[in-house]
């Protein structure tokens, strides 16, 4: 990210980019759960789509101010920065102890017994599995930009 300007100075295009870019990471889900809350109160198939698919554009919409607004790599929101055989490596392994203290964790505060429970236990696997895969990399690409 780019210094902030002086008093009196003009605000540059990579300094509006990174503000563009903060908003997005710090909002972007927001407004989307409020808007797909607004049009479908319960969580439906047609809910979980749109959710999805609406933040994945809001990954898009930051990756382009990362490349076109603030002229930055991507390594510069960590992607790249790792060989993809260690990313994958980690990936599993981290997977597994998720899984293991999320099952356990499940089993003894008995969760998954509530109404918001069966209804998202009614998603498809693969929407489940998208969900999984998206809020990875969308938490990780909009939180990397609050680090800068």
């Amino acid at each position: 990210m780019t210094n902030s300007p002086g008093l009196g100075e003009p605000v540059s295009n990579n300094t509006k980019a990174t503000w563009i870019g903060l908003f997005i990471a710090f909002f972007g889900v927001l407004i989307v759960r409020q808007a797909v809350s607004y049009f479908y109160p319960t969580l439906t198939l047609a809910a979980a789509f749109w959710k999805e698919s609406l933040v994945w554009l809001w990954v898009i919409a930051l990756l382009l101010v990362i490349r076109r607004g603030e002229r930055l790599s991507l390594q510069s929101a960590g992607i790249g920065t790792a060989s993809l055989a260690s990313s994958l490596l980690w990936g599993l392994v981290l997977a597994v102890v998720c899984a293991v203290i999320g099952g356990l964790l499940a089993a003894v505060t008995h969760y998954g017994h509530s109404e918001n429970a069966e209804t998202f236990a009614r998603l498809p696997v693969w929407l489940i599995s998208a969900i999984c895969i998206r809020a990875g990399v969308a938490e990780e690409l909009f939180f990397s930009r609050l680090r800068d």
